[in-house]
């Protein structure tokens, strides 16, 4: 049997976890929103550089990694049994991300083609549609 410390202990535990679990999903809206616009801002940039004629370098898909790696940890971490459309809507703009950074890796070694730049051009449309739908959501929850 419960001693009463014990269960006490163990109240106070569970008000300090939801209290934590609280604070996180106070943040929600302020860091989807974050990473989303960060992930936008990082495809445009890249996209806009390649319709220039540039190529970017192994640093440059490493800078872009890093907050491809962030936002889908974060992602995985907000996951939940019925998600809301701002989570659904910012996978979306994490996997189109993920795969023009996966494609701007491959043709940094390669020539790229009018194909591949519209292929670019065609995923930053996609990542900033998507990157929006999520900014939307978050203002509609």
């Amino acid at each position: 049997m419960l001693t009463r410390r014990a269960l006490l202990s163990g109240m106070a535990a569970a008000v300090m976890l939801a209290a934590a679990a609280g604070c996180y999903w106070l943040r929600y809206a302020d860091l989807a929103r974050t990473h989303v616009e960060l992930l936008e801002r990082l495809a445009l940039d890249a996209r806009d550089a390649m319709a220039a004629g540039h190529r970017l370098s192994n640093s440059d898909i490493e800078t872009m990694q890093y907050p491809l790696e962030r936002a889908d940890q974060f992602a995985r971490i907000s996951d939940r049994q019925d998600p809301p459309a701002s989570l659904v809507a910012m996978r979306e703009t994490i996997e189109a991300y993920r795969q023009m950074v996966e494609l701007l890796d491959r043709l940094r070694v390669a020539e790229a083609s009018d194909e591949d730049r519209a292929r670019v051009d065609e995923l930053a449309k996609k990542v900033s549609a998507s990157a929006r739908r999520t900014v939307a959501a978050l203002e509609e929850e």
